[in-house]
């Protein structure tokens, strides 16, 4: 009931999430959302530590290891070469002179 009729959903090969609509109004803003919070879980994952919503770090569900954070930072990382690009470019056609 907490979650709103309208959101976002990140899935695939990394882990799920989910964003209010308003906390994003673009795809580009939803991606750069997910790779902030869960670059954050990354770091405090390497601690041992998991973080809250409050925090800006979203639920993931591995467990908050060193060896899960390395997995997940490799994932991250082929999204920031492989799928950033595209949000890249779109952002710079989109630009007003």
């Amino acid at each position: 009931p907490a979650v709103g009729s309208w959101i976002w959903i990140i899935v695939g090969d990394i882990p799920s999430a989910y964003l209010p609509l308003e906390d994003a109004a673009s795809p580009a803003e939803v991606f750069k959302s997910y790779l902030g919070g869960m670059s954050k879980w990354v770091a405090l994952a390497r601690e041992g530590r998991s973080g809250t919503a409050d925090e800006g770090i979203p639920p993931v569900n591995l467990p908050a290891t060193p060896e899960s954070a390395e997995k997940l930072e490799q994932r991250l990382h082929s999204l920031r070469l492989i799928v950033q690009p595209f949000f890249d470019d779109a952002g710079e056609s989109n630009q007003v002179n």
